[in-house]
């Protein structure tokens, strides 16, 4: 994980399950958002077995809300538990589909509803996530 520009970046793996096999997306730590989100390349890359499991009214500071679909996935980060080992953690969330135009250096917005899993430890431009 890093900071980059002013942004807390991290590579997050992305699963329709958690014992289907992750991929790797960068993703934007957020913690004003209570939600979750991906991009459309996040689920399109899932397969075309992803269908809307809800809609959510998705709204910004000063922007009205807009429906947007929601879907089943899992969300997770690599946790090194210090014996060059890293182990895999993370939860199955309901994540909303990130509103066109796609943002050019990210796939995943890390809401609060992942972040809360894990203390955030910033040091220097480094940045790790710990198992709380």
């Amino acid at each position: 994980m890093s900071v980059w520009n002013r942004q807390v970046l991290a590579e997050t793996l992305v699963a329709v399950t958690p014992e289907a096999e992750a991929s790797r997306f960068l993703g934007l730590v957020d913690t004003g958002s209570q939600r979750s989100a991906v991009s459309e390349r996040v689920i399109n890359s899932m397969g075309s077995s992803q269908d809307p499991v809800e809609y959510l009214d998705v709204g910004g500071i000063g922007s009205s809300a807009r429906s947007t679909p929601a879907f089943w996935l899992w969300l997770g980060v690599e946790l090194d538990p210090g014996r060059d080992q890293p182990i895999q953690c993370g939860q199955q969330l309901s994540v909303w589909r990130l509103l066109p135009p796609a943002p050019p250096n990210f796939d995943v917005l890390l809401g609060m509803d992942f972040l809360e899993l894990f203390e955030i430890v910033l040091n220097d431009r480094a940045c790790t996530f710990r198992r709380t």
